[in-house]
């Protein structure tokens, strides 16, 4: 097999440091407990290790493998400076590997890696160095800014497995794993350089074939996405073909293309599946359309009783603030708050997106209903509507709520 070495920048964790700059920022009791809470004990440790040892064999290298001279060397290069060591798990089938953190810092770490299935005897030393530099990139970003995206995972899984929580928090969850995968892909490229030789070895696992092609797994993934580009629906790992399809975006000759990964990771913003991060931009989207429509109107002081019932906005905060109504601020409003959309913003949104923009534009629309020139302001929302793309759903939902026919609604814009 020809392997070409990939010169590539470490992708930053863009979702990670997102997310939990937004939790410390929103929620900074319950990070500041759960980070002092979250600390495993020696006791915990002591019994996880107990039971690694039950379930597998501890590999020695004295067995006819480098596994833990390698990790010591590849672990180097990640900046871990700790003991790691390296396991078959016994009575499984399934190919894989997983990684476990012990201890912590006041005693020291030590990971962990099992292997599990015929990964020892698939892959070729290069691969498996490759295998071991992704398992040891999850360390090295568990241990990242202090061990902050450790407990970011901890209290994130925490919160989506409570049944109270709200699907947001599963989204989240769902999001944060998917994200972590193809970011330990890639820093693990930074430690080995051989993009090659991980394709070939995820190839291998998922195949159980003992020969593969990795360039041409690579075109195949490519083949796929140009047919379909729909983003992940997995739940713990990528489909192989994102997950390549990510690993090649993330090690591109140009440097890492975060908008690629996210795309293929998130997809856009569906109001029937939303993160966290999500929500804020739905927030967004809000504060931007009732301003595009506020503005076109330019009677502002017409909507404030409307405005003031998105309580929790900082974007609509603002917008009050503008039309000098007093009220009090949020304590940390949103710093990447749009303004006014661009035209035909939301033409290429995802349906649920596009009616939800309407909804915003005809509930404007029909504020104060009793004028006897209300029909100026719907005449200008109709317009906004088509300047941003949701001309359609906005004549719907208004002919529904007026009992006028769609014909009659569309009438408004000319």
């Amino acid at each position: 097999m020809t392997v070409t070495r990939t010169q590539t920048a470490a992708p930053n964790p863009v979702y990670h440091s997102t997310l939990r700059d937004h939790l410390k920022a929103t929620e900074p009791e319950l990070w500041n407990w759960f980070s002092q809470t979250h600390a495993q004990s020696d006791e915990s440790s002591d019994d996880t290790e107990l039971e690694i040892l039950k379930s597998a064999y501890r590999i020695e290298d004295h067995d006819g493998l480098t596994l833990a001279a390698d990790a010591t060397i590849i672990g180097g290069r990640l900046g871990l400076d700790h003991p790691v060591t390296c396991y078959q798990a016994l009575n499984t089938d399934q190919s894989n590997a997983s990684v476990h953190i012990l201890g912590d810092k006041t005693n020291g770490f030590h990971t962990h890696i099992v292997f599990s299935g015929e990964v020892l005897s698939l892959l070729t030393p290069a691969e498996l160095r490759a295998v071991l530099a992704h398992e040891l990139a999850h360390v090295a970003l568990l241990l990242q800014d202090d061990g902050d995206f450790r407990i970011l995972a901890a209290l994130v899984e925490r919160l989506a497995a409570n049944s109270a929580a709200h699907e947001a928090l599963d989204e989240t969850a769902r999001r944060l794993r998917l994200h972590t995968e193809v970011h330990a892909d890639a820093i693990s490229i930074t430690a080995t350089g051989e993009r090659d030789d991980l394709i070939a070895a995820l190839v291998k696992t998922q195949s159980g074939l003992k020969n593969v092609d990795p360039r041409a797994y690579l075109r195949q993934a490519e083949q796929i996405l140009a047919s379909d580009n729909s983003a992940t629906a997995a739940w713990t790992h990528p489909e192989l073909h994102i997950r390549v399809a990510c690993l090649a975006a993330n090690t591109g000759a140009t440097g890492p293309n975060p908008t690629v990964v996210a795309g293929l990771i998130e997809g856009p913003d569906d109001l029937d599946r939303l993160d966290l991060l999500g929500q804020l931009r739905l927030q967004d989207l809000t504060s931007s359309v009732l301003t595009g429509g506020v503005e076109a109107v330019g009677d502002w002081t017409r909507y404030n009783s409307y405005l003031r019932s998105f309580v929790g906005n900082a974007g609509v905060f603002e917008l009050l603030a503008s039309m000098g109504q007093g009220t009090a601020p949020l304590a940390k409003p949103n710093p990447n708050r749009s303004f006014r959309p661009e035209n035909d913003a939301l033409v290429n949104a995802q349906p649920s997106v596009r009616n939800f923009a309407a909804a915003l534009l005809a509930d404007l629309a029909m504020t104060n209903d009793e004028d006897a020139d209300n029909v100026g302001p719907m005449w200008i929302l109709s317009k906004e509507a088509e300047r941003i793309g949701v001309a359609t759903e906005f004549d719907r939902i208004l002919s529904k709520a007026t009992g006028q026919t769609l014909s009659s609604v569309r009438r408004l814009r000319k």
